[in-house]
């Protein structure tokens, strides 16, 4: 890490690299990764024997580095002052930014980064979803979609449910940070590790699965995050995985990252703002308080896993598009078994879509020409189906067939093709009919 500040503070300066295999590089630094990659710009290389070759940016892999040759005008002592020495002077300079996921604010952010050009720009949210952005389509990268608003990508509803930018926002600030040739940080924690955490939480608490599902229902069709949402629908150990944890953990990283002189932007969203200004003002002293623990994956953690990407497409703007999900199935084919004349049961696979199984559900709650409307519907799944039983919950719900009146989870045991036994994890949602239909 102190090698990587040391490189950061070369930026804009000068160099001369010679690379293990003899060439040598002549240009000027513009940034280095944690994975000490050293990127150039005005580069000219010579390799033994050859003229040299002039390019306008290239990318250098750390292990490939034998050494730097810095310039006489660089003060050595600067470079070498000890890291917890410059901290408290370091965070002091760190302007902030926020955003509440409008076009407007984004064009403020990203006019300030063209103006500032700051050396180092830090942002809420993490590497994975910085992958995940990275795969945007044009209509969701668009900042704006016609009448029915903004398209929700995965991305989006991460950060919607779990906290942190919107999807196209941190892609639109990378690239305009990039153009300016800023050094990009994700900060936030993993999106994988916080959804952990969270369905871990929900695992042991499963009294409080309801009030999340409803809250992150709402969310997703609210198509923003809410903190008064939040704090009115959501259980408070979960709000304390998403709020308070994730800042202890994005003020560590801001901290151990910055650059003394650098010019630092951290860009993050309104609810996270007053926080990490406090928490960064101090120098992170606390430190990230996420239970290692954690990394655990937690079987339960397949319902935030595949319920996210499932339940964002159906909770579109306009709430009425059919969700595709295809993926592999872990329980066979699609049965449901009448129990009587007022109980149904429906078991989900994956290898049917959410439009089918929302179909299947409203034949049974709504009632068919030879068939009466059952009172009670237990839709329930294992595997990877389980986040298309979230999904039609969710929508039963909200076209008012049904209302949600019981959750269960457990981690069952299943017979592989192979002949072995393995534990799958299994969602049963119990509805209790409210269509036109029921009968009284």
């Amino acid at each position: 890490m102190r090698l990587v500040r040391f490189l950061m503070k070369l930026s804009n300066e000068s160099v001369v690299v010679e690379l293990k295999n003899s060439t040598v590089v002549q240009g000027t630094i513009t940034g280095v990764d944690m994975s000490m990659n050293v990127h150039m710009k005005n580069i000219k290389f010579t390799v033994k024997g050859k003229p040299p070759v002039s390019m306008d940016h290239l990318t250098i892999r750390g292990n490939n580095v034998r050494y730097v040759i810095l310039p006489d005008s660089i003060p050595l002592d600067t470079l070498l002052v000890d890291d917890a020495k410059r901290l408290p002077k370091a965070v002091g300079g760190v302007q902030f930014l926020s955003l509440d996921g409008s076009p407007v604010q984004l064009g403020h952010a990203a006019a300030a980064l063209r103006d500032k050009r700051p050396q180092q720009v830090m942002l809420e949210t993490c590497a994975e979803r910085q992958v995940l952005n990275s795969r945007l389509t044009e209509e969701e990268v668009s900042p704006e979609t016609g009448e029915q608003g903004r398209v929700l990508s995965h991305g989006d509803a991460i950060a919607f449910v779990h906290g942190g930018l919107r999807g196209s926002d941190a892609r639109a600030l990378t690239a305009v940070a990039e153009e300016v040739g800023s050094q990009v940080y994700a900060v936030d924690r993993s999106y994988r590790e916080t959804q952990n955490r969270v369905a871990r939480r929900l695992f042991l608490h499963p009294q409080e699965l309801l009030a999340f599902s409803r809250y992150a229902a709402s969310a997703l069709s609210a198509g923003s995050e809410d903190p008064s949402r939040i704090s009115e629908q959501c259980p408070a150990a979960v709000i304390q995985i998403l709020g308070s944890e994730r800042e202890q953990h994005m003020a560590s990283e801001i901290t151990k990252r910055i650059v003394d002189g650098a010019t630092v932007f951290v860009i993050c969203t309104e609810s996270r703002l007053a926080a990490l200004k406090e928490l960064v003002a101090q120098g992170a002293a606390h430190g990230d308080k996420a239970d290692a623990a954690a990394s655990r994956i937690w079987p339960f953690l397949l319902i935030m896993v595949y319920a996210v990407p499932a339940v964002l497409r159906t909770a579109a703007v306009n709430g009425s598009h059919a969700v595709a999900q295809a993926v592999h199935s872990l329980s066979g084919c699609r049965e449901a078994i009448m129990g009587d004349e007022d109980v149904a049961l429906m078991k989900i696979t994956a290898k049917k879509n959410v439009a089918f199984y929302m179909r299947a559900a409203a034949s049974f709650l709504r009632g068919t020409e030879d068939k009466k409307p059952v009172q009670e519907l237990r839709v329930t799944a294992l595997g990877e189906a389980i986040g298309i039983v979230a999904s039609v919950a969710s929508r039963c719900e909200k076209e008012s067939l049904a209302t949600i009146k019981e959750i269960k989870t457990d981690y069952a045991d299943v017979q592989t093709n192979s002949g072995t036994t393995r534990g799958c994890a299994q969602l049963q949602v119990v509805l209790q009919n409210t269509s036109s239909g029921a009968k009284a």
